[in-house]
């Protein structure tokens, strides 16, 4: 009788522990389809395009490619305790890290990678982007339940087009900036209550996240949050009195200095780390046209990837049902004229500043990006699926009512489409992909929702419009990968977890023969930031964080460099002497300017000692500062360099 009532008891608990689950998922059902659903698409996306394990690409392209999986490996050393977050000795003479840390690795989403092998640092990155994507999603969703009222089907739908818009899908090989698109709906949430109840706390908290994970970014969610609490009052969102709106500024204003001045141990290193070289120069602010507005318009649909490179327009994809249903936003009248003009003007300031060179050069600090142009550009898609999203929970309750204007609006955007095919095209876009697609996707949409007028097939016509939505963002991934591929190159997955690991293990055995401080380096380069992969003390080294000082004086003394990257090719006998380069990695015995071989159990790499290296530090004659290094050719400086020490010996 006793394990019989015991038996009964576990039943009875594990029945009411099932069905509180089960009331959870019911009532969170909106939150957990916009966590999945993203990771599902994105997953599903990678596995077509053929990422390991469905393939040989990882998702290493361009910076993440070149960069960040360096500095994420460092990471595994400086958790090991082998390195430091505050000092970096792995390249460019070594130099402080806390300026890199903030530019690249403070988003907290990086400790996903931890969690994984070292040896499987890819996987690690690509559930790290999973996982942005995800929380993308469930951030655009309680923006849309809790701000803006939505049903939860709508609020699924337009969350997945948020989390994977064009923006997000290109810069997954520039991870550190999608910390921002996860934390923008909770700022402007954060803006709109400091408007209607002076409420601060998850403004100024969530900004702190922003400047944080990248000030960078941080900086234009900054700027933007300031133009939409002026939206806000002038929409009318706020229905407050002038007296209020003078209050609520005051709020504003105090919550956002609170939030810098809470960010200022990550601000402050990186402003000190950012004088060294990458803010020191002047930027050119003459008035100039970025592109013409006829090509951003392609840029909203599906397929219209076009490149990274400077030359390329504003990733504001974010679905055909979002331009569809916000161009009816403007025609809607459920919507106060006052609210239309005043979101019609925000959108417009942003348009304007990617439009014009020198505002664009402000929301980028003063520069023109190398690469990855408008990086700001994803603040227009979110305020174009939050309109969108609204107009289409209107349309759900009186779809009748919208079936003019939906008919109008596709017959204008196919219109639009056919003469910008007869337009002067962009050189990337493929006119068959870039028009085509949207043509059906257009009208498949427009079909679709004038099913929904019919009683009958008012819910199969709003499901059958999900699956062409998710199939939509699933092709536009697809294809965004593949001409990303074309642009930039995706690496294999070996190239990098075959060839990275036998170099560290070299590193790992020439510690063990030698545990003292020097600096090694190779005549053979996957990249140039290797070294912080493998824990080699060397020269090679490319970061945005550089110090110009310190590569000025490299390149002076024949050391190899483009834009910011250095790269230790053609190191003399003389350079590696005068720097403390005592051991030199080579694939290849005859690169070597050093004979006295190393006996490293490796078939691949030979090791070579400099045995006349001088230590990392050494005292030397305040002269040697004057002795001519700057403005010579590398011969003459390293020449002067050993003549100057030289005569110090003497």
């Amino acid at each position: 009788m006793h394990k019989t009532s015991e038996i009964t008891n576990s039943r009875g608990k594990f029945k009411t522990a099932a069905g509180k689950i089960l009331d959870f998922t019911i009532k969170n059902k909106a939150y957990i389809l916009s966590f999945f659903l993203p990771i599902i698409i994105l997953y599903t996306a990678y596995a077509i395009f053929g990422v390991y394990p469905f393939g040989e690409h990882s998702v290493l392209a361009l910076d993440l490619n070149a960069q960040y999986v360096y500095y994420y490996d460092y990471l595994f050393d400086v958790l090991s305790g082998r390195e430091s977050l505050f000092y970096c000795w792995s390249g460019s003479l070594s130099g402080e890290f806390a300026g890199l840390f903030a530019y690249y690795l403070a988003s907290p989403f990086n400790l996903v990678i931890l969690l994984f092998p070292r040896n499987s640092i890819t996987e690690g990155i690509m559930a790290m982007l999973l996982l942005k994507c995800a929380a993308a999603g469930i951030s655009a969703c309680r923006f849309l339940k809790k701000e803006r009222g939505i049903s939860d089907f709508t609020a699924v739908m337009f969350s997945c087009m948020y989390a994977l818009s064009g923006y997000f899908t290109a810069h997954t090989l520039n991870p550190m900036w999608l910390d921002a698109v996860i934390a923008l709906p909770w700022v402007l949430a954060g803006v709109e209550r400091v408007c209607r109840e002076r409420k601060f706390l998850m403004y100024a908290l969530s900004l702190i996240y922003v400047f944080v994970t990248n000030f960078y970014i941080g900086y234009m969610v900054g700027i933007f949050s300031a133009l939409y609490f002026a939206y806000c009052h002038i929409s009318g969102k706020s229905q407050a009195t002038f007296k209020d709106m003078a209050k609520s500024a005051g709020v504003f204003a105090g919550a956002s200095v609170s939030a810098i001045l809470v960010s200022c141990p990550i601000l402050i290193p990186v402003y000190k780390s950012l004088k060294l070289g990458k803010i020191s120069g002047r930027a050119d602010f003459s008035f100039a046209e970025n592109f013409t507005l006829s090509d951003m318009l392609i840029k909203l649909f599906p397929g219209a990837y076009d490149t990274i490179r400077p030359e390329g327009l504003p990733m504001i994809y974010v679905g055909t049902l979002a331009v569809v249903m916000g161009a009816i936003f403007f025609t809607e009248k459920k919507f106060p004229r006052r609210l239309r003009i005043s979101f019609a003007g925000l959108l417009g300031v942003l348009c304007l500043s990617m439009y014009i060179k020198p505002v664009d050069m402000l929301w980028h600090g003063g520069q023109v990006p190398v690469w990855m142009p408008y990086r700001y550009s994803f603040i227009l898609s979110f305020l174009l699926m939050t309109a969108a999203a609204e107009t289409y929970e209107h349309f759900r309750a009186a779809p009748k009512r919208f079936l003019k204007r939906i008919g109008i609006t596709a017959a204008a955007i196919i219109a639009l489409l056919l003469v910008l095919d007869h337009a002067e095209g962009n050189e990337y876009f493929d006119t068959t992909l870039v028009i085509v697609l949207p043509l059906i996707f257009t009208a498949a949409t427009c079909i679709l929702l004038s099913l929904a007028d019919n009683k009958k097939l008012h819910k199969p016509s709003c499901v059958m419009l999900a699956v062409l939505v998710f199939g939509e963002l699933l092709l536009n991934t697809v294809v965004t990968f593949e001409k990303a591929h074309g642009d930039v190159y995706y690496s294999t997955r070996e190239s990098y977890v075959d060839d990275i690991p036998k170099t560290r293990r070299v590193m790992d055995e020439l510690r063990e023969l030698d545990g003292g401080f020097y600096r090694t380096e190779k005549t053979y380069h996957r990249t140039v930031n290797d070294a912080m992969a493998v824990g080699m003390y060397g020269l090679s080294h490319s970061t945005s964080t550089f110090n110009t000082k310190t590569l000025n004086m490299l390149r002076t003394l024949g050391v190899g460099q483009e834009f910011h990257a250095t790269r230790a090719g053609g190191i003399t006998p003389l350079f590696g002497d005068i720097f403390g380069i005592k051991y030199l990695l080579s694939r290849d015995d005859r690169m070597s300017p050093y004979t006295a071989e190393v006996d490293i159990p490796d078939d691949e790499i030979f090791v070579y000692e400099n045995e006349n290296a001088l230590p990392l530090a050494y005292l030397a004659d305040v002269d040697v500062i004057g002795c001519g290094l700057y403005g010579s050719t590398p011969f003459e400086a390293q020449t002067a360099l050993a003549r100057v020490l030289a005569d110090m010996t003497d």
